[in-house]
């Protein structure tokens, strides 16, 4: 964190149905030097109408599986009517699809709730200084791509900008290859050959080198849809 951020306070508000957790996060925050916890609440719905009432965040501790609203449809409605506040997923889940959910609805990062105390300042300097954040036990799957300069991203044919834009969505490879009119191996092979192109190792990595160089666009309620050709 530069001087300049540590000079503020940021203001977070935790979003988590159970009460135990979110007031032992509070303490844990409470002795981070630079945040403070300015809200809590049980389900995304509570904490609209806390933003609706004037609550400000900087930023949102966010469950991803929560009853009444959960964390993908809360961050989806933050994307579009209060941008500025950005978005740490907090889960127990860290396979793939959970991951691109949230990262599709507009998170951030991605912490699992069993990752150390110390991941959690890193977590927060990181998303506060706009970048993307990842966990160890994450980074697997995330990649290489979070948190880099973007650069220009090398030719991509239109059959890989089709397929990047399907790996954007929750279809599964099968069920890309049935859209696309063409073999499952086929589909195999522009992964591969995308995975090295990009210089990435999995179908997160892709997801979020997609949205971090504009090849697909955040869409309503987590969807994506493909850029216009620059």
């Amino acid at each position: 964190m530069t001087a300049q951020q540590e000079a503020r306070e940021y203001k977070i508000c935790l979003i988590d149905d159970h009460k135990l957790f979110r007031k032992g996060m509070a303490q844990l925050i409470g002795r981070i030097p630079g945040y403070k916890v300015c809200g809590e609440a049980g389900n995304g719905r509570d904490f609209i109408e806390m933003v609706q009432a004037g609550l400000t965040p900087d930023l949102v501790l966010l469950d991803v599986q929560m009853p009444v609203m959960n964390g993908e449809e809360t961050a989806s409605w933050l994307r579009q009517h209060a941008p500025s506040v950005r978005v740490l997923a907090l889960t127990m889940h860290d396979d793939e699809m959970h991951i691109i959910r949230m990262i599709r609805a507009g998170a951030r990062g991605y912490i699992l709730k069993d990752a150390e105390p110390e991941d959690l300042r890193t977590a927060l300097d990181t998303v506060v200084q706009g970048d993307f954040y990842h966990t160890p036990q994450v980074s697997r799957a995330m990649a290489n791509t979070i948190g880099l300069p973007a650069e220009e991203p090398p030719a991509l044919t239109r059959r890989e900008r089709e397929f990047i834009e399907h790996a954007c969505t929750e279809l599964t490879y099968k069920e890309i290859a049935d859209v696309m009119n063409c073999s499952l191996r086929t589909v195999d092979g522009y992964r591969e050959e995308l995975f090295e192109k990009l210089a990435v190792r999995s179908r997160v990595g892709l997801v979020v080198y997609a949205i971090r160089h504009e090849l697909v666009q955040l869409g309503g309620q987590g969807g994506t849809r493909p850029a216009q050709d620059r």
